[in-house]
């Protein structure tokens, strides 16, 4: 059962994984069930974006499904957690094929695909997405392209106020291009202490300009999380990151971040835009400095959505279901 990335929106104890006490909160939340062949899910939609997709075993024979039925029941059904976000812009993929990512939870899936190259002369880049709600996405058995939304839940995060300070200061281990998108290896976790070996969940070190960005509390447990949207070599992502894990800089427009980050996904056409934001905006750090992360703690914030843009060209709509 994979309960990991949650912090990512805010929702998490002390440790990188929620407490029984918020798992039964999320339980017992108001959110719509939608029923598969496999089991079933339930997506909660929070306040400020972000979104969790519970797994449900199937259901007793006669027993009936509710979304917001009896919580010792779901409670005793769930099989995993998957924390999504809305956002912006979308990425082309050619997908070769579908596969399941988690031997423990039928509700979890990915496409096996490939990242066209922006620019000339780079490559293709391989990847395996998380895709999000696997079992709800109809795929056929051909190669096809689409659009995605990609989003990435980031376990560690570094803001650089400028690409100078970026090429100055980041660890040697970690300099890449700026808009570089470097999947690690086979296995590697988002999250430290986390044990990935039946995984094949996609982790990657992704850098690139911010584009817009607003800090968000989450409902369920008070706690801070930045969404960003950076723009990079493979078109625009949208990355999470609690407040804690996110160091350096302040993330306005124009910065450069760097994550590590789980990356999911979910069809263009299923995507929810993250919509306007009217707070006052994030304000830029002072010329020539580059605060700590105890500067993060300003108000609520966002740009307008007006800066991210979808890279993406257009593709034949990737259909989903929805169960009655």
């Amino acid at each position: 059962m994979l309960f990991t990335s949650l912090g990512s929106i805010g929702v998490a104890g002390e440790g990188p994984r929620p407490g029984a006490d918020i798992l039964a909160r999320i339980v017992s939340e108001p959110g719509e069930l939608f029923a598969t062949p496999h089991g079933d899910y339930k997506r909660i939609d929070l306040a400020g974006g972000g979104q969790l997709w519970l797994h449900l075993a199937p259901a007793a024979a006669g027993a009936g499904a509710s979304a917001n039925g009896d919580v010792a029941s779901l409670a005793r059904r769930l099989v995993g957690l998957t924390p999504f976000h809305k956002g912006l812009g979308s990425v082309r993929v050619d997908v070769q094929s579908a596969i399941a990512l988690d031997r423990n939870d039928p509700m979890t899936g990915g496409w096996v695909l490939a990242m066209p190259a922006l620019a000339d002369g780079d490559r293709p880049l391989p990847l395996v997405l998380e895709m999000v709600p696997f079992r709800l996405i109809e795929t056929t058995s051909v190669r096809f392209s689409a659009n995605v939304q990609v989003l990435g839940l980031a376990a560690e995060a570094s803001v650089y106020a400028s690409p100078a300070a970026f090429l100055e200061r980041a660890a040697p281990a970690k300099l890449m291009p700026i808009g570089g998108v470097a999947p690690l290896t086979v296995g590697s976790s988002a999250e430290p202490n986390v044990a990935a070996a039946s995984e094949l969940r996609c982790v990657a070190l992704v850098t690139g300009r911010i584009e817009a960005a607003r800090r968000i509390r989450s409902p369920l447990t008070g706690q801070d999380y930045f969404w960003l949207a950076v723009s990079t070599a493979r078109g625009l992502f949208n990355i999470v990151a609690n407040a804690r894990v996110l160091l350096g800089a302040l993330p306005v427009p124009g910065a450069i971040v760097q994550a590590k980050a789980r990356l999911l996904a979910c069809p263009a056409d299923r995507a929810v835009d993250i919509g306007p934001e009217t707070d006052t905006p994030l304000a830029p750090p002072p010329p020539s400095s580059e605060p700590s992360s105890s500067a993060l703690a300003v108000p609520a914030a966002a740009t307008d959505g007006s800066a991210a843009r979808d890279t993406g060209a257009s593709a034949p709509p990737v259909r989903a279901r929805k169960a009655g």
